[in-house]
């Protein structure tokens, strides 16, 4: 878990300061490029209606077919759930989030899709409300693994490391929570940085456990 997480911070870190985050998607551009759906369309001229139609039917194949990946990602994330050490209430909780934003997401797809227009279209496609979607996978699975190391920590022997064990574990736990309830208006650069420190605090309670298991 540890390179994962070095490897998740240094991604985000390498960013250029310049560079737009939404929909879990990354968008590196120059300074001032209006990046929304239909921005680049700002910035071409002379083609004909026909050549524009076209053009936005691709684009909503482009993000449909995103849809669908996180379909598949939130699906991922509920059989990992399925088979995590949970109570009933925990993963009835869990459940629920997931199932919220895998709703949103089919609802947002038949909006942008059905979309007559391009500004009909940059209107349906939320990019800030499917970013707080995107987190919900690895949130769901951050919050099993914080309720299965608290488990394990409520079986170990009372000592100080066991104390600190106890608050990193606490720490990530209630960060992970807060990022299965996400919404538009989040500061997402802050809320992935969050994420990452919160599962390198998971990787320092789960290494005093091995230690402690020896």
């Amino acid at each position: 878990m540890g390179k994962v997480v070095s490897l998740s911070a240094g991604l985000l870190m390498a960013l250029p300061s310049h560079s737009k985050m939404a929909g879990g998607m990354v968008h590196w551009t120059n300074e001032g490029i209006d990046i929304s759906p239909g921005g680049i369309m700002r910035y071409i001229s002379g083609n004909d209606e026909a050549d524009t139609a076209s053009i936005l039917e691709t684009e909503k194949l482009y993000y449909a077919a995103s849809v669908d990946k996180t379909l598949s990602r939130l699906a991922l994330a509920r059989s990992r759930i399925d088979a995590a050490d949970l109570t009933g209430k925990e993963r009835s909780m869990l459940h629920g989030r997931l199932d919220s934003g895998v709703s949103w997401l089919k609802m947002n797809k038949k909006a942008f899709i059905s979309a007559r227009d391009r500004a009909s279209f940059e209107k349906e496609v939320d990019l800030k409300m499917w970013h707080a979607v995107k987190m919900l996978p690895t949130a769901s699975e951050g919050y099993s693994i914080a309720c299965a190391i608290e488990k394990r920590l409520d079986k170990a022997p009372d000592s100080r490391g066991k104390a600190e064990a106890i608050r990193l574990d606490s720490w990530a736990k209630s960060t992970f929570l807060r990022l299965l309830n996400l919404d538009g208006r989040t500061d997402f650069a802050a809320a992935e940085k969050d994420r990452i420190e919160a599962f390198s605090k998971l990787s320092r309670a789960d290494n005093w456990l091995k230690k402690a298991a020896a």
